[in-house]
């Protein structure tokens, strides 16, 4: 894709201000825009003495907040990206004061939600824009979701917070062209869970792309207790029932997606109980390069491209997606034996084969197992999204097992369990 003059000033504007940057504490030692664990921390104890124990997400804060600041590779724009990503405490607040405010919230039910889960680079965001084209289905916009606080009671208040979304996904795609590649942002489209989960300083995305210093971070995400998980949750349905209430989509059903729901499916389980579960399969020796050369792009945030490292995010991310198929494939295979014979099956496991080739094939079975009806206004809403959005639209995405230091065999091997579990059909 052609780059305009706009763009290309941008971003020869935005490498010049990494630059300076770099020399600048390099040479002189001062540091501009530094991450401030400090007040992330302050904020978030502040919350806590307001608000009690069901926001004390201070330790994942502080162990996040912490490797991030001790990050001396982190360029200008990234210690920016950390410092907006991680002001979760002050968005919280504010949005559980509209909540004081608007008591009627905790009374909407969330009924019968449509989860979809999977690795990363196995269908999902595909699958899941292809359902909310189903206007039965409310899916939360992105607008909606990086504002979760109406910003007043006038009737533009919609529009400015669509404005500032777009802002936000302008410069991202503009500066970093390569992510719409991978994962296409609209401001008025849907948005996975991660956004709302890193509010809470739970995050899967960043041990992976802010790869430097945030090992001990990935550790506890993947040792968190269930306590945490448990209010983890509690917030994150508030938010959903927000969102419903906002829109005024009570009647219809909720469509989520994120791949952070499969190493805490015990957890969406204890808070959806009659969810209905859309899980995404594929060939680790596809996913698995994929997601690492997905990660590196985002890397570029954060760093300059010299100093990110392909072999330690791809370290990260095989111990990252092991991690979700081991929680993923324990608890299914007691599910499934303790449900045998007991009715439905919260889960419809889905091979990203089948998806690619037979995309309205796969919406018909996932429809049957959520028990609703196709509509012939939603089926051609899907048509056409499929037609409009054409595998590679954006470009297409290269990657390789080798740059990587990975083996097609060997990976298969690591996923072993989750392969046979699941009948995954190799991608070749």
């Amino acid at each position: 894709m052609k780059m305009g003059i706009k763009e290309l000033c941008i971003r020869i504007l935005l490498n010049s201000i990494n630059t300076i940057d770099y020399y600048v504490r390099k040479y002189i030692g001062a540091t501009a825009l530094r991450v401030d664990s400090d007040k992330a921390r302050l904020d978030l104890e502040t919350l806590v003495e307001h608000r009690g124990r069901d926001y004390d997400f201070i330790e994942p804060c502080c162990i996040l907040m912490e490797g991030l600041s001790k990050d001396r590779q982190l360029t200008l724009f990234g210690r920016y990206v950390a410092n907006e990503l991680l002001g979760g405490a002050k968005t919280i607040e504010t949005f559980l004061a509209y909540v004081d405010n608007n008591p009627e919230i905790n009374e909407v039910e969330i009924k019968n939600p449509i989860f979809i889960v999977g690795q990363m680079r196995t269908g999902t965001t595909f699958l899941f824009n292809l359902l909310a084209q189903d206007d039965s289905l409310f899916a939360p916009p992105v607008w909606q979701m990086l504002n979760p606080t109406p910003l007043n009671n006038n009737a533009c208040e919609k529009e400015a917070r669509v404005g500032h979304a777009l802002q936000n996904i302008d410069l991202l795609n503009t500066c970093f062209p390569d992510i719409k590649k991978t994962h296409p942002l609209d401001a008025l489209g849907p948005e996975e869970c991660e956004v709302q989960f890193l509010r809470c300083f739970v995050s899967r995305d960043l041990p992976l792309m802010a790869h430097k210093k945030l090992l001990s971070y990935m550790t506890w995400y993947q040792t968190i207790d269930d306590e945490t998980l448990a209010r983890l949750y509690r917030h994150y349905d508030l938010e959903i029932k927000a969102f419903v209430y906002q829109m005024g989509k009570v009647q219809k059903r909720v469509l989520r997606k994120d791949s952070n729901h499969m190493s805490f499916i015990r957890q969406l389980m204890a808070t959806y109980p009659d969810a209905k579960i859309v899980h995404t399969v594929r060939d680790p020796a596809s996913f698995v390069p994929s997601s690492c050369s997905v990660n590196e792009t985002y890397a570029e945030q954060y760093y300059f491209k010299s100093d990110i490292e392909p072999l330690v995010i791809s370290h990260r991310v095989l111990k990252h997606m092991k991690h979700e198929a081991e929680c993923f494939t324990s608890f299914r295979k007691s599910y499934d034996v303790t449900n045998q014979g007991k009715g439905a099956c919260a889960f419809l496991d889905i091979n990203f084969r089948d998806l690619v080739k037979s995309p309205m094939a796969t919406v018909r079975s996932i429809y049957a197992h959520i028990g609703k009806e196709l509509s012939p206004k939603a089926e051609f809403a899907m048509r056409q999204y499929i037609k409009d959005n054409p595998q590679h639209k954006h470009g297409v995405h290269s990657y390789s097992l080798e740059k990587y230091g990975l083996e097609a065999d060997l990976l298969r091997n690591e996923f072993k369990e989750y392969i046979q579990y699941f009948n995954v059909k190799y991608d070749k």
